[in-house]
């Protein structure tokens, strides 16, 4: 870890995990996969790539997030963008 790196705010990082949450809990009795990425710059961004039945584009809100479906309707991306002071 980059030591030099400052580190969040709280309430960056539990937005980022309320999301994470948010989205495992949306079905997580149909949930077959996840793959996770979590990248800081001027805030954090955090994408997921999930297979599960649950359409999770109903997570949207706000230009924070966003999500895309592949052709195969289980697949999908998440993206969720927390900026450094967000009150989310």
């Amino acid at each position: 870890m980059d030591e030099s790196l400052s580190m969040l705010s709280g309430k960056t990082a539990t937005a980022v995990f309320d999301f994470y949450e948010s989205v495992i809990e949306a079905d997580i009795l149909n949930l077959t996969g996840i793959q996770v990425s979590l990248i800081k710059a001027n805030g954090l961004r955090l994408s997921l790539n999930v297979c599960c039945k649950a359409d999770l584009s109903a997570l949207v809100s706000g230009d924070s997030i966003r999500c895309e479906k592949e052709d195969d309707e289980e697949y999908q991306h998440l993206v969720f963008e927390a900026k450094e002071g967000d009150r989310k």
